[in-house]
């Protein structure tokens, strides 16, 4: 997924989580779910990892959910001008349940995958027929 695709899926995201759950951005656990869904679903790839230097074949699925916690702590470190520690504390109050939600795709995206052609795909399962 190139930059500008991945922005738009992250950003996609947080516009899918105030229209169908209700998100309030006051809420900083709401924020701390939010960013969690949009850095695991459009963000956090093996190939991104490569090129950071932080994965190895060893610990693959850890260092994917380390990655998705700490580009989400970042998020809501930086918009709500708290610590690392304060942010880190408030994405782990809520990470398991928001990291396991994959709505409205379905899946994590992958580069250079067809899994955006199956999301689409899958849509009707999903209850997404009406895009179609």
């Amino acid at each position: 997924m190139n930059p500008v695709h991945g922005t738009l899926v992250h950003e996609m995201i947080h516009m899918f989580d105030y229209c169908k759950h209700k998100m309030d951005f006051r809420n900083i656990r709401h924020l701390a779910c939010t960013e969690i869904r949009a850095a695991n679903i459009a963000h956090c790839s093996y190939l991104a990892g490569l090129m950071h230097g932080s994965v190895s074949l060893v610990a693959l699925k850890q260092q994917h959910a380390e990655c998705v916690a700490d580009r989400a702590t970042w998020a809501v470190s930086m918009v709500r001008k708290l610590s690392y520690a304060e942010a880190r504390n408030i994405v782990e109050s809520v990470f398991t349940r928001c990291y396991n939600d994959l709505e409205p795709i379905g899946r994590r995206i992958k580069p250079r995958s067809n899994d955006a052609e199956l999301a689409l795909s899958e849509g009707v399962q999903l209850g997404y027929d009406h895009y179609l």
